[in-house]
């Protein structure tokens, strides 16, 4: 009777597994799975019992050798550490960056069955040399991060800490806390600002600025677009740019190269690691989809406003909207490192917090965004709604998402929401940024750039710089 239970157990397990995706399809694998997720709520009558003890195994396990494990093997005892395993049955690797080969056998952190020895390698970007991760099914796929996008995501990642460590119940200021959990989420965060520059890098090509007539101008490097001309766009589609059908015809054929592109997932080698880590969840691939959204909406609207194509304001607040997707991954990845249930009414509010920001942003980089040819809210709202209408549309946008903004932090616990409005004031005081916790004071809509052309003309007549395409 005792056994027929622990199969119906065991059962019942392996069906909550599959409804979580957590199931191999290999019939051995998820009957230990299922064995051993039982064996872990043994005894646990709470919810932090059970987060207690899977913190414990991940603080302990990825510390096993594999000297330890064999000792472990039945008749081996102690007489197996001398024997050591062969690579070709087991290897310990380390979790992102391996070290190839220079800390030795024992000095690995993950535990993983092999079959073939692993396939890495280096890949360069830029003046750095990053070896690329063993997770992955090819090299090809591995992911891999260059310094700009780790210097770039320095700052992000400390805004995210001093943000939304308190919706975790985590201080800041205890260095414990922020180095625990800082390798995987620095990772995460530049991988993605390393895809956003190739994004922005196939989107814009660069041209550097090789001499100047001017000895006191520096040597500056400008997107290719911000020699371009590329009309204003205006209430009417006969003010709008023109190109000429050779133009037209060679930024097609651009495009259908990037959306053959688009078809590969530029989150695939990421997911891998995440997945190889237990850190892959269902909202996190949410997110994944909203950020490839972002890039390919990017790349659309950026098209549309250099060819004279149609954009709709629903797709400006669209991708305005998923824009903040980097800081999503990186909230439920927390989740998930600290094995905590994940709070609806915490992701509610910040996602209009993150959306509010995402426009301040925007207003602030207006001219450098028009620079640059990039997305930004407010231009591509002048070229979808026209210049007379823009600012009002923008307006009323903001003024609804204040309204559910005040709303929502009215809702928090009290202790949260006065912590929470205490980093928005710090955020003002620093300057020189905006955090991704809020915004104070008033809004202001920045002069309208009727003709871009002549901006971008003005800019860079400012250097008379020679150039040349790199």
């Amino acid at each position: 009777m005792e056994t027929l239970a622990r199969l119906q157990s065991i059962q019942a397990t392996l069906q909550l597994m599959q409804e979580h995706s957590l199931c191999s399809n290999e019939e051995s694998s998820d009957r230990f799975m299922a064995e051993f997720f039982l064996f872990l709520a043994e005894k646990c009558s709470e919810p932090e019992d059970l987060s207690k003890r899977c913190a414990t195994l991940t603080q302990f396990l990825p510390k096993a050798t594999t000297t330890f494990l064999q000792a472990l093997l039945p008749g081996k005892g102690k007489q197996a550490a001398a024997v050591p395993l062969e690579e070709s049955d087991y290897r310990v690797e380390s979790p992102i960056f391996e070290e190839h080969n220079s800390l030795g056998g024992d000095a690995g952190h993950i535990f993983s069955a092999a079959k073939e020895k692993p396939q890495g390698g280096i890949k360069k970007w830029g003046d750095s040399q990053i070896p690329t991760t063993r997770y992955l099914d090819s090299p090809s796929s591995a992911p891999s991060v260059g310094l700009r996008a780790m210097e770039k995501a320095r700052s992000t990642l400390e805004d995210f800490c001093r943000s939304y460590f308190m919706f975790h119940d985590m201080d800041v200021r205890n260095p414990q806390q922020v180095f625990l959990h800082l390798p995987i989420l620095y990772f995460v965060e530049a991988i993605i600002y390393q895809l956003d520059e190739d994004n922005e890098e196939n989107l814009q090509p660069p041209v550097r600025v090789v001499e100047t007539i001017s000895s006191a101008a520096p040597e500056r490097i400008f997107p290719r677009r911000a020699f371009e001309e590329l009309a204003s766009p205006a209430s009417s589609n006969e003010e709008m740019q023109t190109c000429s059908e050779e133009e037209k015809e060679e930024a097609d054929s651009d495009s259908k190269l990037h959306e053959l592109n688009l078809k590969a997932d530029p989150f695939r080698g990421l997911r891998q690691v995440l997945t190889s880590k237990g850190l892959m969840t269902e909202r996190m691939e949410s997110e994944f989809k909203d950020g490839a959204e972002y890039w390919r909406l990017e790349r659309k609207l950026c098209k549309a406003v250099k060819l004279g194509g149609a954009v709709t304001k629903e797709e400006v607040f669209r991708a305005i909207t998923v824009k903040s997707f980097d800081y999503r991954i990186l909230n439920h990845l927390l989740y998930a490192l600290t094995h905590r249930m994940v709070d609806e009414d915490h992701l509610e509010f910040l996602a209009v917090a993150e959306l509010l920001v995402e426009i301040a942003d925007d207003l602030f980089d207006y001219e450098e965004d028009v620079l640059k040819n990039s997305f930004n809210v407010y231009r591509l709202l002048i070229y979808a709604c026209g210049p007379d209408e823009a600012p009002a549309v923008l307006a009323g946008f903001i003024s609804d998402q204040e309204t559910r903004y005040q709303q929502l932090l009215e809702s928090l616990e009290p202790s949260l929401a006065k912590r929470f409005q205490v980093r928005c004031e710090e955020a003002v005081k620093e300057g020189g940024g905006v955090s991704k916790s809020g915004t104070l004071g008033s809004w202001t809509i920045p002069p309208l750039i009727v003709d871009e052309v002549a901006f971008r003309n003005q800019v860079s007549c400012e250097y008379a710089p020679v150039i040349r395409e790199i």
